[in-house]
């Protein structure tokens, strides 16, 4: 079983909570998140914790850089078509309100 939540104007934890048969993970702020914890239903917990450069768009810049330094136009991984999809639905996630 996993719970996830998010919110484009409501304040929610924006927490990941995956359930299964020997325990859970939880991974706070999922979007960026620096740490994941593993409960065992047996009592062991465990937190990983991870160095982020940044909570930006960092990556995102790199791949443009990446491609442009390259002489590609198109990114392999995030093409023109797959862009305009997700910002067609936020634009109409954003006309409901």
């Amino acid at each position: 079983m996993a719970v996830m939540m998010s919110a484009v104007w409501a304040q929610t934890e924006h927490t990941i909570y995956i359930a299964g048969e020997k325990g859970s993970i939880t991974i706070p702020s999922f979007w960026c998140a620096d740490k994941i914890t593993l409960k065992l239903f047996e009592g062991e917990e465990k937190t990983f914790e991870f160095a982020r450069e940044s909570r930006g768009y960092n990556y995102e810049i790199e791949a443009v850089n990446d491609n442009l330094r390259q002489g590609e136009k198109v990114n392999e991984i995030m093409s023109p078509d797959v862009s305009l999809t997700i910002m067609k639905t936020l634009d109409k996630i954003v006309s409901l309100y």
